[in-house]
């Protein structure tokens, strides 16, 4: 019996049987990609340069790009003069280039204090909010800095897109992705050891631990 696999897109599922072949069309999308010679499961997806601020730029689009607006503006890649998949590439990684863990005890009479901190520098991280709660819809909330740096034509300058699901279309490009890099303090504690030879132990140690 052999087993192949077709993934080509999104939403639907076929199954091909005889007697020596097992065929499952599964179709479905990713916004990863693995290739020979790189680490598996990178971002994979559009690059962006900026919005369509003007109307000039609008009317410049290159075929395949649904320019308008306030919208993202994608790079061609492949350099084509086209917009369309070829023009998708590695736009992030969510393997970090150092990860670190500091831990320290210090003591001064009958005290001690430690702690752990830990982080992780150069990992991308993929926000899918942004493409959800970035975008203005009737029957879900938005994120009140998209709201008030978004593009208008008040804003020419903005910071953001036009909040409409026309400008966050894409559901794997480069503006979702974002430095995952950080610095955590993991455990803070703080330790009093009470003298007990009497009771024939040697000492108790009472500990404050501050859940973080």
């Amino acid at each position: 019996m052999m087993d192949l696999g077709m993934p080509l897109g999104e939403n639907g599922y076929e199954e091909y049987y005889s007697p020596n072949i097992h065929w499952y069309n599964g179709i479905r999308a990713s916004g990863h990609v693995s290739r020979v010679g790189n680490p598996i499961a990178l971002f994979y997806g559009f690059k962006t340069d900026g919005l369509y601020r003007t109307t000039d730029e609008v009317a410049a689009a290159l075929p395949g790009e649904t320019a308008f607006l306030g919208g993202i503006r994608r790079k061609d890649v492949n350099g084509d003069k086209v917009i369309n998949k070829l023009d998708q590439t590695i736009i992030g990684s969510p393997y970090p280039d150092y990860i670190f863990g500091i831990t320290n005890m210090f003591t001064y009479k009958s005290f001690d204090f430690r702690f752990l901190i830990t982080g992780s520098i150069g990992n991308d991280i993929y926000n899918a909010n942004r493409n959800t709660i970035a975008v203005m819809r009737t029957s879900s909330n938005v994120l009140a800095d998209v709201y008030h740096n978004s593009w208008s034509p008040e804003r020419t300058n903005a910071k953001y897109p036009t909040p409409d699901s026309r400008a966050m279309r894409d559901i794997s490009a480069d503006y979702l992705i974002e430095d995952g890099s950080y610095v955590r303090l993991k455990s803070l504690e703080l330790g009093y050891k009470i003298p007990l030879k009497p009771n024939g132990l040697n000492k108790q140690r009472y500990l404050f631990q501050l859940p973080i």
